[in-house]
């Protein structure tokens, strides 16, 4: 089991792959290639003040953030998909995504190291 300090909760990824290693590491390659393209579309949309494909483009990360067990992530995730699909608290999103895609960018980066694929 991780340190309590890791941004990654294993038994997530454990538990949705009834524990299967191959799946996990499929799952994983899969994230690590697909989430810094959503960063960067996530950025984009950030600085067009497009909310409503900001919050498409976190929603679908989403479940993909709970799958991996970002316990770090997830919770910046969540609130920033009902703000963005209710429109408010607005002008607190870019400085919130920034965080958001901070936690992001380091749960990635412990996924690296914990299933080196």
């Amino acid at each position: 089991m991780p340190a309590s300090s890791s941004p990654i909760d294993s038994h997530a990824l454990e538990t949705f792959t009834r524990g299967d290693k191959q799946l996990q590491i499929l799952l994983v390659e899969t994230m690590l290639t697909e989430a810094p393209e959503a960063m960067k579309e996530i950025n984009r949309l950030l600085q067009n003040q497009d909310w409503k494909g900001l919050y498409r483009e976190m929603h679908k990360l989403k479940p993909n953030v709970e799958m991996m067990g970002m316990v770090e992530v997830a919770p910046i995730l969540n609130s920033l998909n009902n703000d963005l699909r209710l429109n408010r608290n607005l002008e607190a999103v870019p400085a919130r995504t920034g965080k958001m895609l901070d936690a992001l960018a380091g749960a990635l980066e412990a996924l690296r190291r914990q299933y080196p694929v």
